[in-house]
Parts: C-alpha cells; structure tokens; sequence
C-alpha cells in the first residue's frame, strides 16, 4: 500500500509540475523570450538535473513494468482481476 502511495504521490507531483510550468510559459517573456533566454549554459544543466530526477523516480515503477509489462498493468488497473 506505501507503494501505490507513492506512486500516486509522484504523479500527482509531475502533473502539478506540468501544469506550472505551462502557466509560467504562458504567462512569460513574450516572443521574444525575456532575459532569461540569453543564459548560458543554464539549460543544460537544467536537462542534466532533470535527467537525474527522472532516472531515480522511474526506479519505483520498474519492479511493476518488469513483473506484469505496462498493458497488464493497464489492463488490471482498468479492470481489475477477472479471475482468468
């Protein structure tokens, strides 16, 4: 049950971070891209950082993928077990 837990925390943490940084897009900059674009070498390190984050939180989901595949685990998340 922790596991769900933080599985289900995780995503509600992605989606949450999605839907600021799609706010801030919106709402920044102009079409030129402000200040913030001329940087150097920010980005980079912002994909490094990202990078790193995403390989240690796709660790809680692997032991599922590898047991069930990602369509069982769809399909009995949607359906629950059928008893086959």
């Amino acid at each position: 049950m922790a596991l769900t837990n933080r599985k289900t925390k995780l995503v509600r943490a992605h989606l949450a971070r999605a839907r600021k940084v799609h706010h801030d897009a919106q709402s920044y900059g102009g079409s030129t891209g402000g200040r913030k674009s001329l940087g150097g070498g920010a980005g980079i390190a912002a994909l490094n950082r990202r990078t790193s984050a995403q390989a240690a939180e796709k660790e809680i989901f692997k032991d599922d993928l590898d047991t069930y595949g990602a369509r069982k685990s769809f399909f009995e998340g949607r359906y629950g077990a059928l008893g086959t």
